[in-house]
């Protein structure tokens, strides 16, 4: 017990020292925390100046309370002491039935989660299982990721945090799928709100966590948007190749995928912004083109100008193998701009965009070299 509180205070002590966090630190803590070496002296001392520190804010109307619990930014230092602290462990519990905000919850869990996992790298969903013994309930987690997914742009929480919050209390999770439960749990908010929530924790809830009881789903709705909704999550979960059949349909409209309709020589700015939108999507998914798909919309003229200048790269079973580029002139050529000729790459491998992680050392150091040199890196400002 004794080192699992040593090693739980080294990592207070390194967090206090951050000089983004040690500003709000009370000095007095910190000497603490710095001169006493003992663990039970440095722990007790430490407890004896916890109280003063952990006496509740003082508002002086109800409303200027639910403004300051209501604001996005929650982060307290003290999340970082709970193990440590009988007090803050108390303050913690106490916390939780004092909030006239119910959103006040969900702000603070954010932060309470994003202070321990910044500052002391531990993960949310250690976070929270902390909260949930003092107190705190699994419905503030699956309210605090729908809020941190539209409002709240501050602070994430780790999915895997709100699946386990899930699986702790599956009753309030289905309550959460209709709007009006939304709207009492969520406050504050307008009410066109609670339809981008209930989108949001119907994928979060089917397509993430693999909710088997579908009822909801199959249900007759008044809406024929939600209907619409409905109907695309259970076509997902009816086809497990949905997503890539959807960005291939998309690729295809957009030339960037060989097609039996014709497409204009000579794309407008708006084809364009669907090209570049179809491109990053492929890249985020790691779509990957068959030779003869590639070497096609190579030299379509929709096409070719918006694969320029990327890079590209030759995959077997799943791993690169080499790194290419497209130049304007229609060259296919190397990390060194130098042309490949003859059959480039057997046509039973795959193309994709690479991401830069993929690349060796050398390639990257040369690919900064070359860019260095473009920018006219160690020229004087003007």
């Amino acid at each position: 017990m004794m080192e699992e509180k040593k090693v739980q205070l080294d990592k207070v002590r390194r967090a206090f020292r951050n000089p983004n966090l040690r500003g709000w630190i009370p000095r007095y803590l910190l000497t603490i925390l710095e001169q006493s070496e003992d663990i039970e002296d440095t722990l007790s001392k430490m407890e004896q100046a916890m109280p003063k520190y952990c006496e509740p804010r003082k508002f002086a109307t109800e409303e200027l309370q639910s403004l300051d619990e209501g604001s996005e930014k929650q982060n307290d230092w003290r999340s970082l002491l709970v193990e440590l602290s009988p007090a803050v462990r108390t303050f913690w519990e106490d916390r939780y039935d004092n909030y006239i905000n119910p959103n006040g919850r969900y702000q603070t869990l954010l932060g309470f989660a994003d202070m321990r996992e910044r500052y002391m790298g531990i993960s949310h969903e250690s976070s929270v299982q902390l909260l949930y013994g003092m107190g705190w309930k699994p419905v503030d987690t699956m309210c605090a990721y729908l809020l941190s997914m539209t409002t709240n742009r501050m602070y994430s929480l780790s999915p895997d945090a709100v699946r386990e919050a899930v699986r702790l209390d599956r009753e309030a999770a289905i309550r959460l799928l209709d709007k009006k439960v939304l709207g009492e749990a969520i406050v504050h908010h307008h009410f066109s709100y609670q339809t981008e929530w209930q989108k949001l924790w119907m994928e979060f809830l089917y397509l993430f966590c693999g909710f088997e009881d579908q009822t909801f789903l199959h249900m007759e709705h008044k809406t024929k948007k939600l209907k619409q909704q409905c109907q695309a999550i259970c076509e997902k979960l009816a086809n497990p190749n949905y997503e890539q059949t959807e960005l291939e349909k998309a690729l295809r409209a957009c030339a960037l995928l060989p097609s039996k309709e014709e497409m204009a020589a000579i794309p407008d700015k708006k084809f364009e912004k669907k090209q570049k939108a179809a491109l990053l999507n492929a890249f985020v998914c790691n779509y990957q083109w068959s030779y003869s798909d590639w070497m096609e919309i190579k030299v379509h003229p929709a096409s070719r100008t918006m694969i320029q200048n990327l890079l590209w790269g030759w995959y077997e079973n799943g791993a690169l193998q080499n790194a290419f580029a497209l130049e304007e002139d229609g060259q296919i050529t190397d990390g060194n701009r130098e042309a490949l000729s003859g059959r480039i790459f057997p046509e039973q491998g795959r193309i994709g965009l690479v991401h830069p992680e993929e690349l060796p050392a050398r390639f990257v150091s040369t690919a900064m070299a070359a860019f260095q040199a473009i920018i006219g890196k160690g020229k004087k400002k003007e």
